[in-house]
């Protein structure tokens, strides 16, 4: 199933979808709607075939061409690379010929779909109607901390002169406020960016914390620049939820959903 955000609706030649893992080919802990590549002896059997073709049918249905399709070698980094027409194809029919040790990827370029891939983590999508240009970037708990985001926000700025308030944002569906438990460690990676006794943003619970990853994104976009009625939150729950794939529900053997924005030919 494709999720199409109200927000990116109306801007013309944009095709933008966010993939639950429903309607694909791929079998198993991986049905079927699995956008992930094999990269070891845990991943998908038959993977390659099977992801091809996934990839093949959420890229037609977009009208956008699969063949070339931009992936990136998804690392928890806060890289974003920029993607131009020697890049077409690159990460489309095997990972290891993805964007290597990178996170996100923007282009203004034609029939350039560009891919972010998650199971838990935030997909987040960046378009700028104006001045013409998408990106797309990974954004779990270690992206968020980096501020991925706003650093992709900020090289469509410094490429193309995009001015924040013209860009509109859209967060996929990833693991919820209330389902992510994590450690001090990740709470602490946070002091001095969060208000750590804002409930709205942090919880203890026992032991662990809640971390709210949207909320966090949202008060980083906003604070760049990009206006709150330009943001949609796309809501859901990965880990609850088992229209999507989950790393942590699924201990690790699991697919992948994801994101796939271009603008059309």
């Amino acid at each position: 199933m494709l999720i199409s955000p109200p927000l990116l609706q109306d801007i013309p030649g944009l095709a933008c979808a966010f993939t639950q893992r429903q309607g694909g080919i791929s079998q198993g802990p991986f049905a079927s709607l699995n956008l992930k590549f094999p990269v070891n002896d845990q991943d998908e059997p038959n993977g390659d075939t099977h992801v091809w073709h996934n990839r093949q049918q959420v890229c037609q249905q977009l009208g956008l061409s699969a063949e070339r399709l931009v992936a990136c070698q998804q690392v928890h980094g806060n890289l974003v690379y920029h993607v131009t027409s020697v890049d077409a194809g690159r990460g489309a029919r095997q990972h290891a010929q993805g964007i290597p040790e990178t996170d996100g990827l923007f282009t203004r370029e034609v029939d350039i779909p560009l891919l972010i891939m998650v199971a838990d983590c935030y997909p987040v999508v960046l378009v700028d109607p104006v001045q013409r240009v998408v990106a797309a970037v990974h954004s779990g708990w270690r992206g968020t901390e980096q501020k991925i985001a706003v650093r992709a926000l900020n090289q469509m700025m410094q490429q193309y002169q995009t001015q924040a308030p013209d860009v509109r944002c859209v967060i996929g569906t990833g693991i919820d406020f209330h389902s992510f438990e994590v450690g001090a460690e990740v709470v602490e990676a946070f002091q001095g960016q969060i208000d750590l006794s804002n409930p709205e943003r942090m919880k203890a619970i026992g032991p662990k914390y809640r971390l709210n990853l949207p909320g966090i994104l949202q008060d980083q976009l906003i604070a760049a620049g990009i206006l709150s009625t330009h943001i949609e939150v796309l809501g859901g729950d990965t880990l609850t939820d088992e229209n999507y794939f989950s790393y942590r529900r699924q201990q690790g053997i699991t697919g992948r959903q994801g994101v796939i924005v271009g603008w059309q030919a």
